[in-house]
């Protein structure tokens, strides 16, 4: 994500877990997770997660595809990515700078190159200047910010209005430099870098999320029935193949997930069910890496919740209802 290449031991047997432990060993990556393999040919970019995937399966098949299109099997230009897939609701970027360093270079990637695309020019100055800030740490220098921000705003905005769109840009981001707490402040770089971070968390949830392709087999209905379902901080989303998201559900309102297994991997299924009373039973291949997330996700806030979700109106008895603050319905 920042640019840097690293080798790595990798064979037949190496699955995405052991060769993510093995980078994050090697870079000293402490909060690892919800980062995960990312393999990339052409314009295809598919995700190994950070689990039971073995690598080099995956290699094979982009060799076998590459083949397919025209092209030498042995010069297939494939790619291993490691990236940022998930966020957790209790991330924090003060905790590993390794961690905060690695996801800043992949957002600021993604807004130049149009994965990651923001509704306001002011977030896009804002973005600009804390890049600015974290390569340069200086004042106002007009030739300097001029010379540096195409690597800064995302192109399509670039193109439109050629270098009358430069001057406009530039503006745009001078007034931001000028009025971000880390200039008066002359903070270090990493709080720049953890602002970018945050935003990302809360702007695109739906973009660092985990996906899995499911197809509902019974319960409760839904518009379509061939679903991808993404997993991400904010909790589960059902989506159609126009990216449309049909039904959304926080991970306080999941009951319980039952999973099923069977003899063929593609029958894989589970049993999703609601506070509401909602029964979903999906059929999925990667079940139980659906079912250990949820879990992973429950689990981790339920350590640090203090509250609790009500069904039902009810009114506790005695002594119970007066420390709750609940009066004692009248007779």
């Amino acid at each position: 994500m920042d640019g840097s290449v690293k080798k790595l031991t990798a064979d037949s047997a190496t699955t995405a877990q052991e060769l993510t432990e093995q980078l994050c060993a090697n870079i000293h990556l402490k909060d690892r997770y919800g980062f995960s393999l990312f393999i990339a040919l052409f314009d295809k970019v598919s995700s190994l997660g950070n689990g039971g995937e073995h690598v080099m399966d995956a290699i094979s098949q982009c060799e076998q595809y590459a083949k397919e299109q025209g092209a030498q099997e042995r010069n297939a230009p494939w790619k291993v990515y490691f990236r940022k897939e998930v966020f957790t609701p209790w991330h924090n970027p003060t905790e590993d700078p390794v961690a905060t360093n690695l996801i800043y270079h992949q957002v600021v990637r993604g807004v130049k190159c149009g994965e990651y695309r923001c509704d306001k020019e002011s977030d896009i100055a804002m973005l600009a200047a804390q890049q600015f800030y974290v390569e340069y740490k200086t004042t106002f220098d007009s030739t300097l910010i001029s010379n540096v921000l195409p690597n800064y705003i995302p192109d399509q905005f670039l193109k439109s209005g050629g270098d009358k769109s430069i001057g406009r840009w530039e503006k745009l981001v001078v007034e931001a430099y000028k009025k971000s707490y880390y200039l008066k402040e002359r903070t270090p770089d990493i709080r720049a870098k953890e602002d970018v971070v945050s935003y990302a968390k809360i702007r695109w949830p739906l973009l660092f999320s985990r996906f899995f392709d499911a197809l509902r087999m019974s319960g409760t209905e839904l518009p379509k029935n061939h679903v991808i379902i993404a997993v991400n901080w904010t909790g589960v989303y059902f989506v159609d193949d126009e990216e449309q998201v049909l039904l959304e559900l926080s991970f306080i309102e999941i009951l319980s997930i039952t999973v099923h297994r069977s003899a063929q991997a593609q029958a894989h299924s589970f049993t999703m069910a609601t506070v509401q009373g909602q029964e979903f039973v999906f059929q999925c291949v990667s079940t139980e890496e659906f079912d250990a997330i949820i879990t992973y996700m429950q689990d981790g806030l339920r350590r640090r919740s203090q509250y609790l979700v009500a069904t039902q109106d009810y009114s506790p008895p005695g002594l119970w209802g007066i420390v709750l603050g609940i009066k004692p319905p009248l007779p």
